[in-house]
């Protein structure tokens, strides 16, 4: 796995796998302090993966604003 130190933050590049299908995802930010790793619902649209009835959630911050992200089992 490579990492690139850029503005303070560790990055990498991940390949993310699901229901037979791959997407490389770039510009992951590693957190080694953070209890969940979230992933854009952008990002993953083109796998299929959507939240459904019965997935749990955690609230979450984003940059400007609360957000509840939605969580797969």
């Amino acid at each position: 796995m490579k990492f690139e130190y850029r503005d303070g933050l560790l990055f990498t590049t991940i390949l993310l796998s699901y229901e037979g299908r791959s997407k490389t995802i770039d510009n992951i930010v590693i957190d080694t302090g953070a209890s969940h790793t979230l992933i854009s619902q952008d990002a993953v649209d083109d796998l299929g993966i959507r939240v459904q009835a019965g997935d749990g959630y955690i609230p979450a911050m984003e940059l400007v604003e609360k957000s509840i992200l939605m969580l797969r089992k």
